[in-house]
Formats: structure tokens, C-alpha cells, sequence
């Protein structure tokens, strides 16, 4: 059984840092917002374009299911950024890609069944590569970064008996700000 982690990679920053916001949030029902809503939307199609090997000008002016957002030309160009981002990655040797990839994290968190999902991962014969897309206007830094750290804790957990990686690295990628870093 998957559940949603209470303690998920998404808000590991503030629990870890402050481990009764867990209580003190419990009860608070996330509001959501357009921005939050509009990320999703440049996630879904994300996916979808690596998924079925598509660019993200095919989707500009559909609608997107779960937000009822549609996708505008600048959020194309963002979304096709960090699309050939990854690409780039999955053609280093020997790459696997794996898109959306959902990660047991129960052995950090304790909770029965807990999963994180990162936006992508990618396996060489010795380096393990999560990315992660953030398509917002603030600035989200790679080094230290708790989620990402979860999400390649919880990918070298699984691959670490078929793989001798040498590096593991966090890629997050921020299209509206400056790239990858």
C-alpha cells in the first residue's frame, strides 16, 4: 500500500528543520494556488513529452486534466528547457531514464508504505543523476537540498546491488532563473 507521506521529500526542508510544523500543520488543508496548480500542469506535460519522446510545442493551447489549465507558449518553452535537459542526461552511456519515478522512503521516514516521487532519474553504469524541475520564480539551490537528498537516498537504496556508482548527483532544473544547477 502506497500512502502520502506525512513526512514527505516535498516539505522535508521545513520537518526537518522544525519537526513540530508536523503537529502544528496537521489540521491546516492545503489551499493550493495558481502557481502550485500551474507547476503541476508543466509537470504533467514534462512527463508526457519524455514519456512518449514528444517536444512541448504539440501541447501548447490543450487543456490540462487535473488543473483545467492550459498550456501557454512561454510555459512550453520551460517545459521544452528542461524536456532537452534531461534528454541530454539519458544520452550519456549506457543511461537508463526513468520519468516520475516513485521511491519507498519508509526506511528514512517510518511511515508504512511512504513514497516520494522524483521528476526524473537517470542511471549510468556508475552514476546515479536525480533531477528535479522547478518551474517557479524563486530560486530552490541543489547543494543540501533535503528533498532531493531523500529522492537519491531512496533511488540508491534500490539500484545500489546492480550498480557500483561511483557519484550520485542533484540536478534541479529552473528554466525561469537561470537553468540547472
Amino acid at each position: 500500500m502506497t500512502v502520502h507521506a506525512v513526512l514527505g521529500p516535498s516539505s522535508a526542508e521545513r520537518w526537518m528543520n522544525c519537526y513540530g510544523s508536523v503537529e502544528l500543520s496537521q489540521d491546516i488543508k492545503d489551499q493550493g494556488s495558481i502557481n502550485a496548480s500551474e507547476g503541476t500542469m508543466m509537470h504533467t506535460v514534462s512527463a508526457t513529452c519524455l514519456d512518449k519522446g514528444t517536444d512541448a510545442v504539440g501541447y501548447i493551447g490543450t487543456v490540462d486534466g487535473e488543473t483545467k489549465l492550459v498550456l501557454q507558449v512561454d510555459q512550453a518553452g520551460y517545459v521544452q528547457y528542461y524536456v532537452d535537459y534531461v534528454r541530454s542526461l539519458a544520452k550519456l552511456p549506457g543511461a537508463i531514464l526513468m520519468i516520475e519515478q516513485s521511491l519507498p522512503i519508509e526506511f528514512m521516514t517510518g511511515e508504512e508504505g511512504a513514497q516520494g516521487t522524483a521528476d526524473a532519474i537517470i542511471i549510468t553504469a556508475d552514476e546515479l543523476i536525480v533531477v528535479d524541475a522547478k518551474f517557479g520564480f524563486k530560486p530552490v539551490d541543489a547543494v543540501e537540498n533535503k528533498q532531493l537528498q531523500m529522492y537519491a537516498a531512496a533511488a540508491y537504496e534500490i539500484y545500489k546491488w546492480a550498480y557500483d556508482f561511483k557519484t550520485v548527483r542533484i540536478v534541479i532544473v529552473q528554466p525561469r532563473i537561470g537553468g540547472a544547477k
